[in-house]
């Protein structure tokens, strides 16, 4: 898309240099048609790719946020704690094919799991609950094993 736009934007500009010299020798229009037939493909490409992204932003796909808020929802459909091995479990299941990206859940302020120590379960903290119940309203349940 960037390649088709600098390309329009190249043509525009030879072609507002040109058009004195077309029209001192009466040169045919027919790159003024190629023009606009170009900005009509671009605009109809503008048009796909802005549905394609609200299309993208409406339903569930597997960026980090996406995997993040579905392993929180499974948790949290699961009374909001489950064992080591069900963590790692619902990991691989929400997309974290190397489960050292789980370590994140547990650090820094906004944490939205922790360790519970007497049995080792996670456990959704309060903002992690509140991230589950959110993705929970806008996608449904986790729908995981």
């Amino acid at each position: 898309m960037v390649v088709v736009l600098q390309f329009v934007s190249y043509i525009q500009l030879n072609a507002s240099k040109s058009d004195a010299y077309r029209k001192g020798v009466g040169m045919d229009t027919k790159l003024d048609r190629l023009i606009r037939d170009v900005e009509s493909a671009v605009g109809r490409l503008r048009a796909y790719s802005t549905a394609m992204a609200k299309q993208a932003m409406e339903q569930p796909g597997n960026g980090l946020a996406h995997r993040g808020g579905r392993l929180l929802a499974a948790i949290e459909e699961r009374g909001g704690e489950v064992t080591t091995d069900d963590f790692y479990r619902l990991g691989k299941e929400c997309g974290y094919g190397d489960l050292r990206g789980l370590g994140g859940f547990f650090n820094g302020e906004q944490r939205s799991l922790e360790v519970v120590r007497e049995t080792g379960n996670r456990r959704l903290t309060p903002i992690g609950k509140g991230h589950a119940e959110r993705w929970q309203k806008k996608y449904g349940p986790a729908r995981l094993a």
